[in-house]
């Protein structure tokens, strides 16, 4: 792979980051509905590559309806990145290291976590995230 040329004004933005930092607020606050739009048109597409990249099907039952698609952490551990990275980090990281994700409708995803008791309780809670037992019969997941 060759590397890229960058023009003067990428060089130059480069340079000044907290200029177009600043610029960017500006325009936010100028604009906020634009930059919402902005914003969800952004991470939609970054979920399609996403999807894309992980067979755009749940990796275990099959299922292809991207609106029940999650992406899952193989071992463990997304409510504390979700904390830290939110969304938009999380699926720029499953990009880049697939090894470490998975795509599974959020039935399989449950089932997962379930059997692994991967379960976290949500902040201020006393209940857990478990859904019955009922549901979690005759899986199995990678």
């Amino acid at each position: 792979m060759g590397t890229t040329k960058q023009t003067p004004q990428e060089r130059y933005r480069l340079k000044h980051p907290e200029m177009y930092r600043e610029a960017a607020r500006k325009w936010r606050e100028a604009n906020p509905e634009k930059a919402k739009q902005s914003h969800r048109n952004a991470y939609a597409r970054l979920r399609e590559r996403v999807t894309q990249q992980y067979g755009s099907k749940c990796g275990n039952c099959g299922l292809a309806d991207p609106r029940v698609l999650q992406i899952d952490h193989v071992n463990g551990g997304g409510t504390q990145e979700h904390e830290k990275l939110r969304n938009s980090g999380v699926y720029r990281r499953a990009l880049k290291y697939p090894e470490n994700y998975q795509l599974l409708c959020a039935n399989c995803n449950w089932i997962k976590r379930s059997e692994r008791n991967e379960n976290v309780k949500r902040k201020g809670s006393n209940v857990s995230n478990t859904p019955p037992a009922s549901v979690m019969e005759g899986r199995e997941l990678t």
